[in-house]
This record gives C-alpha cells, sequence and structure tokens, in this order.
C-alpha cells in the first residue's frame, strides 16, 4: 500500500508513555510487514513527524492492546521508536 505521495504508507503509534511506547515496538518487532512503514512515539517525541495514519493510545493500564498476530501484517525491519 501507497500513502498520498507514492510513497509506501507511514502509520504513527502515539503513546503517552515511554514504556507503553516499548511495549507497542516490542510487539511489532515481531510481526510481518507489507509495505507499510511503522513509527512507535511518545506525545513529546511525536512533534514534527507526519502520517498517513495515527492512532494514539491515550489509556493508562500495565500493558497496550493490540490485535492479534493473524489480523495484522507490519514488519520488523521498517518500525522505529523515536
Amino acid at each position: 500500500m501507497t500513502g498520498h505521495n507514492g510513497q509506501p504508507m507511514v502509520i504513527l503509534i502515539i503513546a503517552m508513555y515511554k514504556t507503553q511506547a516499548h511495549f507497542y515496538q516490542v510487539a511489532l518487532d515481531s510481526m510481518v510487514h507489507d509495505g507499510f512503514l511503522i513509527m512507535v512515539c511518545t506525545v513529546d517525541s511525536s512533534q514534527g513527524y507526519t502520517a498517513d495514519h495515527i492512532f494514539a493510545d491515550f489509556t493508562r493500564t500495565a500493558l497496550p492492546v493490540l490485535l492479534p498476530r493473524s489480523a495484522v501484517s507490519v514488519s520488523h525491519d521498517t518500525c522505529s521508536v523515536c
């Protein structure tokens, strides 16, 4: 899939806390991608980034909740932690 500029689609996940961002990154590192660039950042470190889709996690829990591995196709080689 491509974004609005013909480049790979960029997805940004914004977490409130650095620990939440870390848990998302660990979960994404174990998944397979399909042409997406996925970035995981905290609110403070996300300023200045642009993305085709943005997901913000405003929950205050011990662990973030992700879809089952079979429901999502992403890549560990295109993920980054801001």
